[in-house]
């Protein structure tokens, strides 16, 4: 070392230590954001790969998310591409540095790189700058390729109508009743007959007495339809199969349970008693229930009734009923308002009267299932009873004081006293009807056995409802205090409708056929995902290797940052040269013919023209 010959011999130029580092970019001075972004970009378009396989051969209304396939596809696509173009943009601007760091080159290269960093035009002139294969072109072409990413995609995915199904084929299906016989109703014969007389015909009958067992299913339906507080929208729909979610059935008719409500306050009758000792009491009356409450002379009442009701079992004792031959009961309410205790003159409108009726019925209904949810119309109901029906069997010599009988109960269904053995019970319905909604020989005539009618009725009129119902003060029925809580008793009347006739469809009813609409399938072209899955698989290898190998060159990744730039600018005897180039008009022309590398210097890193390229 005293000789000098190290340092006269050596051509290493040792770089002062490095300052410290203020991050001047948006982009940071290390990799985090690109790297973050790459994850991103490589976990979408796996998510939405999951998704293409996920769907594809689907129907699309199985397809249940809130947002459509389309655009939870063009939502993942859109995350994949901008997060692998904004790392793709770095890395080329990166690579400029790597480039001149590596190798000596032309001075408008440098311009090259960075105009290919800021999207696909300047990357199709660094493609042409370049002149020969290189790893650089592969982030230049991942650029230009991105702009084809989202097309290509929208061409994976047709769709297509289809009678297909992916897992079996299956043909739909939905529940009717033709026939209906449930629960059991013994007639007591030859054991205690009761002899009647039947007045003013005085012709005497027979009857025999009788036991009766409900099913508990129907039980049930009919219990949860007048406690249960849900809309008829609400309430369970009959069994059916549709695999394609999309069905239509022909017009079928049902054995069904009807129900219908009729407001009858004009039939109240209202008057006022006063007494001596200077009480006062308020009845609103029918024919068969009433509403009195008292008020003393002091104006107090403490015994306020506000809901009476009783059952009807006879058509012709109803108001608004009497052409029902079908008739299970019928149910009338008086219910005063919560002001009927402190109103009790005569001319205060705070009572009503309501009458509804359960009744059996057949209805015709048009049924279809769109996107898997069952909506059935009413088309048409008959509820007429064939006179020629629920006689008695076999008949006898006793057939005119039966005759009689009937006549005299008003051929009510209900029977009180005794009964004797009967055969079903058939719907009138004419012929045009059921030409016109399909009722072929097998479904008619449509029929309900004795046992189902007297387990019913018997059921409904002495365990479920009673004849003198009074609330809150009487008779503590269950049952009255629903109703008065429920306040709307077409609604009530409804839900029981609706759930007894979807239980008689779903347990003692057959099936009934249908045709399923077209499906409208997703089909994934997989051939078209070659492109956007090359796109990332490039960008993803161009990303990484930028990295490595700006990690190699023990850079920093300056990117974009333009501060970088300036600093490590080319040196004052360059740029001399440029400025009196730019003076002459012919700056491009000498920056083509300049060849610079990034050198170490006193100054640190810096952008040296060779001495063998200057001008």
């Amino acid at each position: 070392m005293a000789d000098g010959k190290l340092s006269m011999n050596t051509n290493i130029i040792v770089s002062p230590p490095n300052p410290k580092h203020y991050v001047i970019s948006k982009r940071g001075s290390n990799w985090s954001w690109e790297i973050a972004a790459l994850v991103l970009s490589v976990g979408a378009a796996s998510a939405l790969i999951a998704l293409l396989v996920y769907v594809d051969g689907e129907p699309l209304n199985y397809w249940s998310f809130f947002i459509s396939p389309n655009a939870l596809m063009s939502v993942l696509a859109a995350v994949s591409r901008t997060s692998l173009g904004f790392t793709i943009s770095s890395c080329l601007a990166q690579a400029k540095w790597n480039w001149f760091r590596r190798r000596p080159d032309s001075l408008i290269g440098f311009d090259r790189f960075d105009d290919a960093s800021r999207g696909p035009w300047g990357s199709l002139w660094l493609i042409v700058w370049l002149r020969r294969p290189h790893w650089v072109a592969i982030g230049a072409v991942t650029t230009i390729m991105l702009i084809a990413f989202e097309p290509f995609l929208q061409l994976l995915v047709s769709f297509n109508d289809d009678f297909q199904v992916k897992h079996g084929d299956w043909q739909s299906n939905i529940s009717l009743c033709n026939t209906l016989d449930v629960g059991i109703y013994n007639i007591k014969e030859p054991e205690s007959p009761v002899s009647m007389l039947i007045q003013p015909s005085n012709e005497s009958i027979t009857l025999w007495k009788y036991d009766f067992q409900s099913d508990e299913g129907i039980s049930s339906a009919f219990r949860s339809g007048f406690y249960i507080r849900s809309s008829t929208d609400l309430l369970p729909t009959p069994k059916f199969f549709c695999s394609t979610l999309n069905c239509t059935w022909e017009t079928s008719p049902t054995i069904a349970i009807c129900s219908e409500c009729a407001d009858i306050t004009r039939a109240l009758t209202r008057y006022e008693t006063r007494y001596e000792d200077g009480r006062h009491s308020l009845t609103n009356a029918l024919p068969f229930i009433n509403i009195t409450n008292w008020h003393n002379s002091n104006g107090s009442n403490n015994n306020w009734v506000q809901m009476t009701a009783t059952r009807i079992t006879d058509s012709q004792r109803t108001i608004s009923f009497k052409h029902l031959t079908t008739m299970i009961t019928t149910l009338q309410v008086i219910k005063a308002s919560d002001e009927y205790e402190d109103s009790y003159f005569l001319s205060a409108p705070t009572v009503k009267a309501t009458e509804c009726a359960l009744y059996f019925c057949v209805k015709a209904l048009e049924s279809t299932v769109e996107d898997g949810i069952l909506r059935e119309r009413v088309v048409a109901s008959w509820h007429g009873r064939d006179m020629s029906s629920y006689l008695k069997q076999p008949p006898d010599d006793e057939d005119r004081g039966f005759s009689s009988f009937e006549a005299w109960s008003n051929h009510s269904l209900y029977s009180l006293s005794g009964d004797v053995i009967r055969d079903d019970l058939r719907f009138q319905i004419n012929r045009d009807d059921r030409k016109l909604y399909n009722m072929d020989d097998e479904q008619y005539p449509m029929s309900i056995t004795q046992n189902t009618i007297g387990s019913v009725l018997h059921l409904v009129n002495d365990e479920i409802l009673g004849e003198n119902m009074v609330w809150p003060h009487g008779n503590p029925a269950a049952i009255l205090q629903a109703l008065h809580e429920r306040g709307n008793l077409t609604g009530v009347f409804d839900n029981v409708a609706r759930l007894v006739s979807n239980w008689i469809r779903d347990f003692h009813g057959s099936e009934k056929m249908g045709s399923e609409q077209k499906r409208i399938i997703v089909q994934i072209k997989w051939p078209f995902s070659i492109l956007p899955a090359l796109t990332i698989s490039l960008g993803y290898m161009f990303s990484i290797w930028t990295m490595l190998e700006t990690r190699q060159l023990s850079l920093r990744p300056w990117k974009t940052d333009m501060v970088e730039t300036l600093a490590h600018c080319a040196d004052v005897e360059t740029g001399m040269q440029l400025m009196r180039a730019n003076r002459n008009g012919n700056l491009r022309n000498v920056a083509r013919g300049m060849k610079v590398r990034l050198e170490n210097t006193k100054r640190g890193l810096e952008l040296r023209v060779k001495r063998d390229s200057k001008r």
